[in-house]
């Protein structure tokens, strides 16, 4: 039978709540049976009272647990045990359920309290709730993710925006610099003209007013004149020269003749030719030649009009008096090449500058020198098309000294398919 408690409105409370409540003795007799139950197990109290706890052990629980089971370690452990199971019989589809089972003392012969009371809620539809909960925090962690995505992608290209204007800015500062030093070389090239020009014009009107100049006065006018004229050619050259070569190099159309070359008979060329311009400024020139032929994969033009800039370049800044040195040496797989001079020497702030384009070393007081700022960056340009380095050394008032490597052999290029 049921029991009685002395209030009848708490019995008629737990007996109809909706909550499943039942109680299991110190046998493991069921002895409660509410509504609650019936409607969670879809069994009456007729039913279960008087019957062992394990005759609910059909209703499969499935989360693993057993009814039995709790009340044992409830009892075992004098203390509620909570578990959250599905309920599934043939009767129920699913049912999520809330399990708490409480020892207590029912009765005088039951000191220990082995007796059992347990609560079934039906959570079926907060776990539901919570399952859609789940599946809106998923699409809002999908949906933040996707932000955050966006947020990095826009700041990324935040980045590149900024690295951009950067570049730009640089690219400006670049352009600058570089039309400043057209214009200089465009002013250094109208002296350089306007000077042997107004020898030309001078000497040539001179000897058209002058009718009785004597044959010796008149041929050093010509030569004069000849002289003046050779030294706009030879700058001219120079400057076609150097356009054509750039032009090439940025088409991509630069063709070299590579052959077999002995780079100490390069030199001795270009020693021979600037020999004059050397004697006639009083400079001590000399030769340190390894002994033997030191042969290279390259393009004796342009490797001959490399070493004359060069040349050319340490007789133009190097006082009268002064030194000029030439040397050739193995270095195992590359060839070298070192030109010295005891010239005035370049800034050391200057020197990263010194093979871009038009670009001089500023001159200093009394030591004007004309020039265009071409042909290091003639020699530099020629230097990577031989996939050769170059290196330079120098303090201002002791000269400078370049060093060119050149590989023997060149890489054989793949033929286009």
């Amino acid at each position: 039978m049921q029991p009685r408690p002395d209030n009848d409105w708490i019995c008629k409370a737990i007996l109809s709540s909706d909550d499943g409540i039942f109680i299991v003795d110190h046998h493991g007799i069921i002895s409660f049976w509410n509504q609650g139950a019936k409607n969670i197990f879809l069994l009456g109290a007729h039913e279960v009272l008087g019957k062992n706890l394990s005759a609910l052990q059909a209703e499969s629980l499935t989360s693993g647990d057993d009814l039995l089971s709790i009340y044992l370690e409830a009892i075992k452990k004098k203390r509620s045990i909570e578990v959250v199971s599905i309920l599934q019989t043939a009767q129920i589809s699913h049912l999520t359920l809330s399990i708490n089972a409480t020892p207590v003392i029912m009765h005088e012969n039951d000191p220990n309290g082995s007796s059992c009371v347990f609560v079934f809620k039906d959570i079926t539809f907060l776990k539901n709730h919570e399952k859609e909960l789940e599946k809106d925090l998923n699409a809002l962690e999908g949906y933040v993710s996707k932000l955050k995505g966006t947020q990095m992608v826009n700041m990324k290209l935040m980045k590149e925006i900024v690295a951009k204007k950067r570049e730009i800015k640089k690219g400006n500062a670049t352009l600058k610099d570089l039309n400043l030093s057209i214009l200089d070389a465009l002013q250094n090239i109208s002296h350089e003209i306007l000077s042997p020009l107004a020898n030309i014009i001078g000497f040539s009107e001179y000897i058209k007013t002058e009718e009785s100049l004597k044959k010796k006065t008149l041929n050093d006018h010509l030569d004069r004149i000849i002289s003046a004229a050779q030294r706009i050619e030879k700058m001219a050259n120079r400057i076609l020269d150097a356009s054509k070569l750039e032009s090439e190099i940025e088409s991509g159309s630069v063709t070299l003749a590579f052959e077999v070359v002995d780079i100490n008979s390069v030199i001795t060329n270009v020693f021979q030719e600037q020999k004059y311009f050397m004697a006639k400024k009083k400079l001590k020139a000399q030769m340190e030649l390894e002994q033997h032929s030191l042969n290279l994969e390259a393009d004796r033009g342009m490797l001959f009009q490399l070493l004359t800039n060069l040349v050319s370049n340490a007789i133009k800044y190097t006082p009268e008096g002064g030194e000029i040195t030439f040397r050739s040496r193995d270095e195992r797989e590359k060839v070298g090449v070192r030109i010295m001079d005891t010239g005035r020497g370049i800034p050391e702030k200057e020197i990263p500058r010194i093979f871009d384009r038009f670009h001089r070393v500023p001159e200093t007081e009394g030591n004007q020198i004309m020039g265009i700022g071409i042909g290091l960056n003639l020699v530099k340009s020629i230097t990577n098309l031989h996939n050769g380095e170059i290196r330079v050394r120098s303090r201002l008032g002791e000269g400078s000294t370049f060093d060119i490597l050149l590989p023997k052999t060149q890489a054989k290029k793949e033929p286009e398919q």
